[in-house]
């Protein structure tokens, strides 16, 4: 198969001359628009599409398949070349390929950049004995020429329209406009006519409203001035109260004096502690009134461990935790677990061989060595001291219930 280029094109023309004219004439009558236009004009593949009013892709697609169709007609007349050197063969000839007038007028057209009127293209057809293939390069130069005109009538016909179609909805929108801002208005004065009746309206309600209220003020000064209490009882326990908050106060100002078994003190051991001292002047006067408070408050704590302990040993034959966290699931309620580290084992293995009341829990040590007393629990009951001081026996006693008073049940010793 022959190939195009420089080299030889002349010799590829001369394969394709004689039998070019037929060549073009089965072309259909677009695609022979087409061919004159793209290689016998030498028109780019923009200038071909803006011209027959299709898209480029197109007018690449359509000379594509016009320049197969020519190369399948060649291959049968026995001249075999490829779709690129008949496009190239036929470019480079262009002025070759037409008659000898109409290349006149296409040559000086290209050359000088004017306009090719239809009656020059009329008066060089008349001079010239027209081919199908004369007439299709006419046709191509008619449309290059004249269709240019055309297209740019029909696009300012088009670019008028579209200006009258903008004018009047423009004209339509200035008059939704000044319809809105009538409406705007309209709706600005409604609410300001509003605003006056809301305004006065409060204002009316507002000084009822304020009279009402000076009234009331008024009754309840008259009824506070006339109601004096002469209940001692309501006197105490206003005291009471009043030193208890002055407890607390003292208590978040120190800190150092707080142990967390105070969370679990009801309010009447608070109003109790608030009684253990009847001036609340000193700093000892707090120390001995915190000391007692603290007292209930291990009391409370001492039976609970008390109580888990003895469960403990029930569930476990008779053997001693090993270490003090192993009662935490024995507690009903649940304890702190900060409150359990306060208090450490003296005991360990099995309780069989451990006297009845030896202790086997201890508090580590006291908040205030001067006032405060140390608890011990064993396995019937719980004991306290104060720092210092033997064991108080009688009203120091305490027990857990009588399950584990004295007894050896749920648990037995060996």
């Amino acid at each position: 198969m022959s190939t195009f280029n420089d080299s030889n094109s002349e010799s590829v023309w001369r394969q394709l001359a004689p039998l070019l004219e037929e060549a073009v004439t089965r072309l259909s009558e677009n695609d022979r628009t087409l061919v004159a236009l793209r290689y016998f004009e030498n028109k780019s593949a923009a200038e071909t599409a803006a011209l027959l009013g299709i898209k480029e892709w197109a007018a690449h697609k359509r000379a594509a398949r016009a320049i197969e169709k020519l190369r399948k007609f060649f291959v049968q007349r026995g001249v075999t070349l490829s779709g690129a050197a008949i496009a190239g063969a036929v470019s480079a000839n262009s002025i070759r390929a037409a008659p000898a007038g109409l290349a006149a007028i296409i040559s000086a057209t290209a050359l000088s950049g004017t306009t090719t009127t239809t009656a020059a293209v009329v008066a060089a057809t008349k001079a010239i004995a027209m081919t199908i293939l004369q007439k299709t390069i006419i046709t191509a130069a008619l449309v290059a020429t004249v269709g240019a005109g055309i297209f740019e009538a029909h696009q300012n016909f088009e670019s008028q329209k579209q200006i009258q179609n903008l004018q009047q909805q423009q004209d339509s929108l200035n008059g939704q406009l000044a319809q809105l801002q009538r409406e705007r208005d309209d709706l600005t004065k409604r609410l300001d006519g509003l605003s006056a009746e809301n305004t006065q309206l409060k204002s009316n309600s507002n000084q009822h409203e304020l009279l009402q209220l000076r009234g009331e003020v008024g009754l309840l000064r008259t009824a506070n001035a006339q109601k004096v209490s002469t209940d001692p009882t309501d006197e105490a326990a206003k005291g009471v109260a009043a030193r208890v908050k002055q407890m607390k106060q003292w208590l978040e100002q120190n800190p150092n004096e707080k142990i967390p078994e105070f969370q679990y003190l009801t309010d009447q051991e608070w109003l109790r502690g608030a009684s253990y001292s009847a001036d609340w002047k000193t700093d000892d006067d707090f120390a001995r009134a915190l000391s007692q408070l603290r007292r209930d408050a291990k009391r409370t704590v001492a039976n609970s461990i008390g109580e888990a302990l003895a469960n403990y040993i029930a569930g476990n034959n008779g053997q001693l935790p090993g270490d003090i966290s192993q009662l935490t699931p024995y507690f009903n309620p649940p304890i702190d677990g900060t409150t359990l580290q306060r208090y450490q084992l003296l005991q360990t293995g099995s309780l069989s061989g451990i006297p009845i009341n030896e202790p086997l829990i201890a508090e580590k040590a006291p908040v205030d060595d001067q006032y405060d007393t140390l608890f011990k629990i064993s396995a019937t009951g719980f004991s306290y001291e104060g720092t210092g001081t033997p064991w108080v026996n009688g009203s120091g006693k305490g027990n857990f219930g009588s399950n584990i008073t004295g007894k050896i049940k749920p648990f037995e010793r060996q």
